[in-house]
């Protein structure tokens, strides 16, 4: 490894949260050191203990995907939902999915559509995309195809909102599934 991958190594050491990130980063996508997902784990870990919330989120993304971890929905939440309380909308959006799954906690579909209005209204291509999703197929909330194709519109960057708008007079004439 390279200088820069020693200062922050030494950075990390010293508890600093952004080089502790950081590392816990090029750990989990093996740029500049080896690839080493339980490295990278323990890294986020540290971080979030000094209350940071990316760290928080990627520590909960890991026990989500069990990425390196054994998948824990529990602990994802917990993660999730500590940072999503200090306003981090990557959060906010992966804990509304926890919610609407019931995964890791009670499902709670209102919680769930709330967080991700909060996390749309910050401009989460994702959540839109979800949002559209959910009004589109209105299981969760009554089907309003207006409100779906506004969420697709904010969210065309997302390949699976983009398909919904590149098709939508044919699939917005199909009933709902």
């Amino acid at each position: 490894p390279g200088k820069a991958v020693q200062y922050l190594r030494l950075s990390a050491s010293r508890f600093y949260p952004r080089a502790m990130l950081q590392l816990g980063n090029l750990y989990k996508t093996g740029e500049g050191l080896p690839k080493n997902l339980p490295l990278a784990h323990h890294w986020y870990l540290l971080c979030s203990k000094q209350g940071h919330p990316a760290c928080a989120y990627q520590a909960g993304v890991m026990f989500d995907d069990g990425e390196g971890v054994s998948q824990n929905h529990q602990n994802a939440y917990r993660f999730f939902r500590y940072a999503a309380s200090k306003d981090y909308t990557p959060a906010q959006n992966r804990l509304a999915l926890l919610y609407l799954f019931g995964k890791g906690t009670k499902a709670d579909p209102a919680k769930a559509v709330d967080l991700l209005q909060q996390a749309a209204g910050k401009g989460s291509i994702s959540a839109s995309y979800y949002l559209g999703l959910l009004y589109f197929e209105g299981k969760v909330v009554s089907r309003n195809l207006n409100k779906a194709h506004q969420y697709f519109e904010q969210a065309r960057e997302h390949p699976n909102a983009r398909h919904y708008l590149d098709n939508w007079q044919q699939l917005s004439t199909q009933p709902a599934k």
